[in-house]
């Protein structure tokens, strides 16, 4: 045969894998879709087989009988007196008998399927004989080896697409990958796109592909048989091939977008689906992804939402969107869980059908459904991973006739806009969410939104109003994970505030409320923030401790945003050990993700704070270009605190280097964005780095006053006091070794600072305490949960949980006010005294 007018690009893992096969099996089929490349890569393979094959195009037979002569013709073995299949059949073995080691190719077979039969036969009549066959369906006999051709990988797509343009490939390499993703890689499809750009680039092809103004249609290659020339009429061939009953499976199946598992797949083929969707796998115009997961090749489904029948294709999108609505709320429910692993992976498996869903929902006049749908996809804004769509769908949905779904829209609305660091524009939709009264829910979760709004905006007592309206409102309709995420968020504006025993408390309830109610995630939310307390403590292990433990969990839910963060806050754990190099590249990967996550608030926080890391390490140019790259975009998005607070950082770094015009102006700066706020260690950061002031004009008695300046609650204060003491060439002194002295019975404790502190009859409070030393002593480092302080505390009483979590909570607290509050820790395994703590246990009577 004469070779390829043009050599086959790429396509290296499946020509490896065809000449494997054929090596050892005699019958070997190539099954995939028109268009995939069967016919080239079957070209290929004659041409290189030894001596080279023959290669017979079956296309134009519509029988086995036209078949027969297509094979006889390219033989050159015709015989006028054969007439019947019979000899005709009989004549084509012999001459393949004949001709000794030889490949015979079978092209397009998908039409002569009856044909397979005597390819058995010849293969026994002619031992030395090999045959290839390609075919948009399994020959379905015992001695066949079936290689299924799928899309090209994106290297070799773009190679074709490269070489078919002539010349004229575009530099933009997103906008090819783009334009190739969206043809599924398909080498006709690439061919024929690359023709067109003659007259459109990639990216205005793409969007013309997408809204349906121009096709890879219409006769490009008139040196190729009709059925391959272009997409359509490829397609055509495969649909004149299908069955009425295939085509209306066909039909249903392009409703979906992206890929799709079997349940989704016989909830719209309806009670035949799985024989249905069977007979689309054997040709080839359904593909599996995966186990029990398949997908169309876009360009089939773009074919058959045009041919199909439309009464067909809308009770096809009702039953998808009826389904994909109800199992997206399903798995957005189970998303916090012990579960949630899966559910954020199936919810962004099925991000693409959900939103055609919402889309449908919409266009169907039916906007409570609408927004069930986008509620679903609610998990997937702590992703960083949501649909493009969504917001404009969000949008759609606002403008509904329905109260409620606008409502629940303006919502999600306001909480993307506050992950993407907009913080005004999600105040002003969250407020309109918190006046839908009909649904006690939605306004709970508005305030619990608008609160986390205003303290970011710096306001921590409305912040604290909107909490406890959230509170109230989860407690009413007995929603147990809205009270713990509104007991944690009333937690952090303590925290804010500088109640540090009191946000302690506060968030190791809200963590024992979480747990029972089973959501993972806003407990490693609030466990991370437990971690902010410890470090600015100077606990830096149980910090980092319960850093790890909190990014765990998020990295395992898909909360790329928040497990970012916590990146950003380990770096503060390693500054405060002195790494300051090491603390800079978790702060830097930290914004780099934050960044890609689309929040540029967060980043600019972490901008910031990577500034502080570089501060630290000496590199003060680099330290102020990051603070006043924070400060911007703070500035832009409302965050006065943040903002505030590195503008005092800055000007420390500014005098350090000697500006002190320039130090003079940002200090005055940040005290007047930071005097509005409720937050005193934030106003005293400008106050303590005005010290570096001092000093760049000789005055060190200044300085060092400017170090008694408030009170020592957060990393921004602690870290101002660090930078100017390191001005003043002091050093902090080491903390001595910490020791508690215990009686066996529990009856009194000596704790380092606080003396010997007796708990009179208080026998609860015995029985606690004497628990957690014999574990403390029998296991550094392991802890006691809920259930295990309340047998130990209150054996064989029988309570529910929320009385018994009062219980544990109101007893730890005592415990930690009477002298404990130092040692007394809650990790994510429980309760425990801290593993670093010497500890003496002594008679009850010894002194």
């Amino acid at each position: 045969m004469n070779p390829p007018a043009e050599p086959l690009i790429g396509r290296a893992t499946e020509r490896a894998a065809l000449a494997e096969l054929l090596a050892r099996r005699r019958l070997v089929t190539l099954v995939g879709p028109g268009g995939v490349g069967k016919t080239r890569l079957a070209l290929d393979a004659a041409h290189g087989a030894e001596p080279p094959g023959l290669f017979v195009d079956l296309g134009a037979a519509e029988d086995v009988v036209g078949a027969l002569a297509a094979i006889t013709r390219a033989l050159g073995v015709e015989d006028p007196t054969a007439e019947s299949v019979a000899e005709r059949g009989q004549l084509v073995g012999e001459a393949l008998r004949a001709r000794g080691p030889n490949l015979l190719v079978c092209d397009n077979l998908e039409q002569v399927l009856p044909l397979a039969g005597w390819l058995v036969r010849w293969l026994s009549a002619a031992p030395e004989l090999t045959i290839l066959a390609t075919s948009r369906a399994p020959l379905a006999v015992s001695m066949e080896a079936i290689l299924e051709i799928g899309p090209m990988s994106s290297a070799d797509a773009r190679a074709l697409f490269a070489a078919r343009a002539s010349g004229r490939a575009p530099a933009d390499d997103a906008a090819v990958d783009a334009l190739l993703d969206r043809l599924d890689r398909v080498p006709l499809a690439i061919e024929l796109a690359a023709a067109r750009t003659r007259f459109l680039a990639p990216t205005a092809l793409l969007e013309r592909l997408d809204a349906g103004q121009v096709g890879l249609g219409r006769g490009a290659w008139r040196d190729r048989p009709a059925r391959q020339a272009d997409l359509a009429a490829s397609f055509a061939w495969s649909w004149r091939l299908l069955t009425a009953d295939a085509r209306v499976d066909l039909t249903r199946c392009a409703v979906f977008r992206g890929p799709f598992d079997l349940d989704a797949a016989l909830a719209v083929l309806g009670d035949d689906g799985l024989d249905g969707l069977a007979a689309l796998l054997d040709q080839s115009l359904v593909r599996r992804v995966g186990p029990e997961r398949f997908a169309l090749f876009g360009i089939v489904r773009d074919f058959a939402r045009a041919e199909g029948e439309p009464a067909v294709m809308r009770e096809a999108a009702a039953r998808h969107r009826a389904w994909y609505v109800a199992e997206g709320r399903r798995r957005a429910a189970e998303a916090h869980g012990a579960d949630g692993e899966a559910a954020c992976a199936w919810l962004l498996d099925a991000q693409a059908n959900i939103v055609t869903a919402i889309r449908d929902a919409l266009e169907a006049d039916a906007p409570d459904e609408a927004a069930d749908g986008l509620r679903a996809l609610r998990p997937l804004l702590y992703t960083g991973a949501i649909d493009p769509a969504y917001r404009p769908l969000l949008d759609r949905a606002c403008a509904s006739a329905s109260a409620l779904a606008v409502g629940w829209a303006r919502c999600l609305r306001g909480e993307l806009a506050r992950h993407r660091g907009r913080l005004r524009a999600a105040e002003a939709d969250l407020e309109a969410a918190s006046r839908v009264a009909d649904d006690p829910g939605l306004v709970a979760t508005a305030h619990a939104e608008l609160g986390i709004v205003a303290h970011e905006l710096g306001d921590l007592e409305r912040a604290a109003e909107h909490h406890r309206a959230a509170l109230a409102g989860f407690e009413a309709i007995d929603d147990a994970r809205g009270v713990g995420r509104a007991q944690g968020s009333i937690a952090i504006t303590r925290h804010a505030r500088g109640f540090a025993d009191e946000a302690r408390d506060a968030y190791e309830q809200a963590l024992d409320t979480l747990a029972a109610a089973g959501d993972r995630r806003s407990g490693a939310i609030f466990t991370s923030n437990l971690g902010d307390l410890h470090l600015e403590s100077g606990r830096l292990g149980e910090a980092e401790a319960c850093y790890e433990d909190a990014r765990r969990t998020l990295a395992a839910l898909g909360d790329r945003r928040i497990a970012a963060a916590i990146t950003g806050n380990l770096g503060g754990v390693l500054l405060a050990e002195g790494e300051a190099q090491q603390a800079i590249a978790r702060r830097q990967e930290a914004v780099e993700a934050l960044t890609a996550a689309g929040d540029h608030r967060l980043a600019a926080v972490f901008r910031g704070y990577l500034g502080l890391s570089r501060h630290v390490a000496g590199d003060l140019e680099a330290a102020c270009d990051d603070y006043a790259a924070a400060e911007r975009v703070l500035a832009e998005r409302g965050d006065r605190r943040h903002g505030g607070v590195f503008a005092a950082h800055r000007a420390a770094a500014l005098a350090a280097r000697g500006d002190i015009d320039g130090a003079t102006e940002a200090l005055a700066e940040a005290e007047a964005v930071l005097a509005v706020l409720d937050e005193p260690a934030a106003r005293a950061v400008p106050a303590i780095q005005r010290g570096h002031l001092h000093l760049a004009r000789g005055d060190r008695a200044a300085a060092e006053a400017c170090l008694t300046t408030g009170g020592d609650e957060g990393e921004d204060q602690q870290m101002a006091r660090k930078l100017l003491r390191a001005a003043l060439g002091e050093h902090e002194a080491p903390t001595p070794p910490s020791r508690l002295r215990v009686a066996s019975d529990g009856q009194w404790f000596d704790a380092p600072g606080s003396g010997r502190v007796d708990l009179g009859r208080r026998f609860v409070l015995h029985r606690l305490l004497t628990a957690l030393v014999e574990l403390r002593l029998r296991s550094p480092g392991a802890g006691i949960d809920l259930h295990g302080l309340l047998e130990a505390g209150w054996p064989g009483e029988r309570m529910s949980h929320a009385s018994g979590a009062n219980r544990v909570y109101v007893a730890v607290a005592t415990l930690r006010k009477e002298g404990l509050g130092d040692v007394l820790l809650k990790r994510p395994a429980g309760y425990m005294l801290d593993p670093t703590l010497a500890i003496d246990v002594a008679e009850p009577s010894a002194a």
